[in-house]
């Protein structure tokens, strides 16, 4: 199959979290018991 398309998709948060975006994309959330925290208060069902 021939690679045709290439998209990137960049958020466009509000100034007061865009600090997010850079945590949810270090590993640092997946052992880190406070970055994983944060993100439960933020949308416990996610």
């Amino acid at each position: 199959m021939r690679h045709t398309h290439s998209y990137h998709v960049i958020p466009s948060l509000p100034e007061r979290i865009r600090c997010l975006n850079e945590l949810a994309h270090n590993l640092r959330w997946a052992w880190d018991h406070d970055t994983i925290e944060l993100f439960r208060r933020l949308d416990r069902n996610l």
